[in-house]
């Protein structure tokens, strides 16, 4: 299994996060604009990188932070540490500095009608 791997629907977090160790952060932006991932950028929960490993690990919960990510499989009770690559914490940054805007996840603001 690799990060291009178009057959690739499901795997642990400890093997996505592995197949991240040896790619660019642009490859990753690639991978994720691939699979139709988004992510809002400098929030733990709906950041890019969390959103993957959600979606293709199938957890519960998923926080990722510059350096770190917190995971709960289904049926855990506490969630796991995992410390992040260098490239990943690279991607991060660049992220959140808005270098990947194809990722942005876009969100609604309602409208709000003077009473």
């Amino acid at each position: 299994m690799t990060i291009t791997d178009p057959e690739v629907t499901t795997a642990t977090p400890e093997q996505l996060i592995k197949n991240l160790t040896t790619v660019t952060a642009d490859q990753i932006a690639a991978h994720l604009d691939y699979l139709g991932i988004k992510g809002d950028p400098e929030c733990a929960e709906p950041c890019a990188i969390a959103e993957y490993i959600l979606q293709l690990s199938g957890a519960e919960y998923v926080s990722v932070c510059t350096r770190t990510a917190h995971i709960r499989m289904t049926g855990e009770r506490y969630p796991t540490k995992y410390h992040l690559p260098l490239n990943v914490q690279a991607f991060i940054a660049l992220f959140d500095a808005g270098e990947y805007p194809d990722l942005k996840l876009e969100r609604v603001r309602p409208v709000i009608k003077p009473l």
